[in-house]
């Protein structure tokens, strides 16, 4: 909630580009210094900051993929932004599975570098400079809707639907695994393909 919230206000701060690079390059710092967190304060405090980091990307994206289409490509744009999503979410567990199986610092370094490397690929895609003539349109433009989402009753009662869901869906990613390996005595990498 804080990371989508902050990554709102960034995107509308310094840009969606930006807000993407910084949110995917400081995400992998913190995937390698949370592998060396020793004490569970210490993890909790990480994974608050890591978590507000890397969902700050989110808003932004999609800001970026709607100013990056039409309003004919739109849909199909959205689409295949999901789609690249779900297929990360195929890919990103069964790989983990057998990494954690071999070492779980492994999970870290992995996640670490995915995060650096898509960095770059913004920095070499998107001239940074160039983006700033983006960020101006995407100001004025955002500027002109002076709708407060407190006040879109549609919005707030999608958003009521949504939020049991979202908690009850990422407990698949949480708890659901961890059932998994303690309780049933499945391995990493059988429950990641699962």
């Amino acid at each position: 909630v804080f990371g989508s919230f902050l990554g709102g206000q960034l995107s509308d701060r310094i840009g969606t580009i930006r807000t993407q690079f910084f949110s995917l390059l400081l995400s992998a710092l913190f995937f390698v210094l949370l592998e060396r967190v020793q004490t569970v304060n210490s993890m909790i405090v990480f994974i608050f900051f890591l978590a507000v980091i890397a969902e700050s990307f989110r808003p932004a994206n999609a800001s970026a993929v709607s100013y990056f289409s039409t309003d004919e490509t739109r849909t199909r744009a959205f689409a295949l932004n999901r789609l690249a999503i779900n297929l990360g979410m195929v890919i990103g567990p069964s790989l983990g599975g057998f990494l954690a199986l071999e070492n779980y610092s492994y999970l870290f370094y992995f996640d670490a570098a995915t995060c650096f490397f898509a960095a770059l690929f913004m920095l070499y895609f998107f001239d940074m400079k160039k983006t700033k003539k983006m960020d101006a349109i995407q100001k004025r433009e955002g500027s002109r809707s002076k709708l407060s989402i407190l006040k879109d009753k549609k919005f707030l009662i999608i958003l009521s639907f949504t939020l049991p869901f979202a908690l009850i869906f990422f407990q698949l990613f949480s708890s659901y695994p961890l059932f998994l390996k303690k309780e049933l005595l499945l391995n990493e990498s059988f429950i990641g393909l699962l």
